[in-house]
């Protein structure tokens, strides 16, 4: 027995010993310092024992039936039976492992690809910028009490996001703060796919022609190098004309190459299947309205104008130069 354990049970014992009155009539000398001054308690932390119930199923015992008859007549309880502890294992030092870094977002993100398989097969930019912003746009903590708060057409991270602020924030249990955001991101996924359905079919009641997913690729893709052909014409169009103002003879040739490789480009571009089908549905430019859809026509406008400001500028200092 523990020695500091043995001292603290010495006043009780004698108690119980002068109750009797068989080994001890009369209390010792030393009985009443004891009692006023107990030793101290010990050092050594002692654990709870776990309870029965907290255990394991393997690892609880079966009562027989003389005890669970006993303590049944008794109206006690009955007790299990002593369950043996192993020792717990040395930590391996050796080949130590670092914890899994867990965050409260991925049980939730884990069961919502689950749900939702397709939802992974979405594109997402993964570009980096500059600075990386963590602070999300929009309501939060309690202020954020609907989905549709942060965007009417959510994705898998406003809903990871509205959940852990529904537990976090609204002290709502998981299950029910995820059932409550699925149903809101649900609700949201069928009003903007009937809005979509509907602006389809309304646009082609208005004659509207609607390509596949290739063939509005290629007509971008070969936009794009049609803007890029234009600028680099243009661009070379003005070289030509700025040298031809010192050397001179070089303008012409400049300009026919030009007129040539646009003359190429659209040849290029009518004999595309779905030409005729463009040029059909080609917004026409109208000076009074808001918003402008030029196809870069601005843009090549901006660029030519710019680069002659330039051609000018150089002339002008050239001449001023000559004229020192």
């Amino acid at each position: 027995m523990n020695s500091r354990k043995a001292a603290r049970t010495i006043p009780s014992t004698i108690s119980r010993l002068l109750k009797s009155q068989a080994f001890l009539k009369s209390p010792p000398a030393a009985f009443e310092a004891l009692l006023s001054h107990p030793p101290p308690p010990s050092l050594v932390r002692t654990l709870p024992s776990r309870p029965i119930d907290d255990l394991p199923r393997l690892h609880r015992g079966r009562p027989s039936n003389a005890s669970s008859t006993k303590g049944d007549a008794h109206g006690v309880e009955p007790q299990e039976a002593h369950t043996n502890r192993t020792p717990p294992r040395r930590p391996n030092t050796k080949h130590a492992k670092p914890l899994p870094i867990v965050f409260p977002e991925d049980r939730i993100r884990r069961q919502f690809f689950l749900d939702h398989p397709f939802e992974a097969y979405r594109p997402k930019d993964l570009n980096e910028l500059e600075t990386v912003q963590n602070a999300a746009h929009g309501p939060q903590g309690k202020a954020w009490t609907e989905l549709r708060q942060r965007s009417i057409v959510p994705g898998p991270d406003d809903v990871i996001a509205f959940t852990l602020n529904l537990t976090q924030a609204h002290s709502i249990p998981p299950s029910k703060a995820y059932a409550h955001a699925l149903s809101q991101y649900r609700t949201l996924k069928a009003e903007h796919e009937t809005a979509t359905s509907a602006a389809v079919d309304e646009a082609r009641a208005h004659g509207a022609h609607f390509f596949g997913e290739v063939e509005r690729g290629l007509v971008s893709e070969e936009r794009a190098l049609d803007e890029w052909k234009d600028a680099k014409t243009i661009q070379e169009q003005l070289l030509a004309q700025a040298s031809a103002r010192g050397r001179g003879g070089n303008a012409a040739v400049a300009a026919a190459s030009a007129s040539s490789s646009a003359t190429t480009v659209d040849n290029r571009a009518e004999r595309m299947p779905w030409s005729g089908a463009v040029g059909f549905n080609r917004i026409e430019e109208q000076p009074n309205s808001k918003y402008e859809l030029t196809g870069g026509d601005r843009y090549l406008e901006r660029f030519e104008a710019r680069f002659l400001n330039q051609a000018a500028l150089a002339a002008q200092e050239a001449k001023q130069g000559s004229e020192r």
